[in-house]
């Protein structure tokens, strides 16, 4: 959103609301020390009739205020595409040569920054206020990362075990959604270590059995009809969209990886003409290094938003006494 939001400055806004009030808009201006784009905040009670998070599509308004469309393609759904897809759609609205936002003379946009520890909020101690879960993923942030030059130098024949090994993935206090992850790490590790069809079908297998477990869990405590309704505002529902949002990257995640082993033969050798590594499409080593990468912002991210009230709900039933 940064980069866009400097990309077309002067011709358009980007505006990133928070949906839950000032301190999660604050977190996740920290999270991904946003600086370039608006951030603002609504309130449950007064949130807006209808909508979706923004992994589902982004809202485009044009000069006017008329909304100009209502959902652009879900990176959930389209990967890096649904970005192309947006600029397509701003570039269509800005060639009608709309007038340009007023900028100050000598001043570099680059330099017209808003505030990183608050967001653009007002609240001098946002740090302070952070929730837990979103501390968490901030440190994930952290995290080695391969450079993107080191990246584009990957080919066939680049060794998986070069790529990055998988971070650390943090608690979300319930043991065993705890210990299902670990399972989910074990089998990508020996993916990077040892890349057969037979690999990607053990992590198949592992994200089956813990995105099932992890669904089960969050519409019986968190994603149940009375908390949609909860968090709803006419027509749009918080907790629908990150109920959405959450699930349908569980969709995504597996589908990569059954998409990349029905490319591939059962066993084979790892290297030569006849290696399974072998694609058309990506090298061996890149494709490890994103399902690696995938696995952490999804479990130190979207995990860690579920974390602390799902497992406040489980304590919860666990001390309703049996009848």
């Amino acid at each position: 959103m940064d980069i866009w939001a400097q990309t077309y400055f002067g011709r358009a806004t980007f505006l990133c609301i928070s949906c839950d009030g000032p301190q999660l808009a604050s977190a996740f201006a920290m999270r991904l020390q946003l600086s370039k784009c608006l951030l603002t905040y609504v309130d449950r009670a007064n949130g807006p009739r209808w909508g979706q998070l923004g992994c589902n599509g982004f809202i485009v308004l044009d000069a006017q205020g008329k909304v100009a469309c209502s959902a652009t393609s879900a990176f959930l759904e389209m990967g890096e595409r649904a970005f192309a897809d947006t600029e397509a759609i701003l570039d269509s609205l800005l060639s009608d040569a709309s007038p340009q936002l007023m900028v100050t003379p000598g001043v570099d946009p680059a330099e017209l920054e808003f505030d990183r520890i608050t967001g653009g909020c007002s609240d001098p101690k946002a740090d302070e206020a952070m929730p837990k879960r979103m501390k968490r993923a901030l440190a994930a942030k952290a995290a080695p990362k391969p450079e993107s030059d080191e990246l584009a130098s990957y080919t066939n024949k680049t060794p998986t075990t070069s790529v990055a090994p998988l971070a650390e993935i943090h608690s979300v206090h319930i043991p065993d959604l705890d210990e299902e992850h670990e399972e989910c790490g074990a089998a990508l590790a020996q993916m990077r270590d040892a890349p057969t069809k037979e690999a990607i079908l053990r992590v198949i297998e592992a994200y089956t059995k813990h995105f099932a477990h992890e669904e089960a869990l969050l519409d019986q405590h968190l994603y149940t009809k009375d908390a949609m309704e909860a968090s709803s505002s006419g027509s749009f529902s918080a907790a629908a969209s990150a109920r959405r949002s959450h699930f349908a990257d569980h969709q995504k995640m597996i589908g990569e990886l059954r998409a990349r082993a029905a490319q591939l033969p059962e066993g084979g050798p790892q290297t030569g003409p006849k290696a399974w590594i072998y694609a058309d499409t990506e090298a061996p080593a890149a494709f490890v290094h994103r399902i690696l990468r995938s696995f952490e912002h999804h479990a130190n991210v979207y995990d860690a938003n579920y974390s602390e009230p799902l497992a406040a709900r489980l304590k919860e039933a666990e001390a309703v006494p049996v009848q």
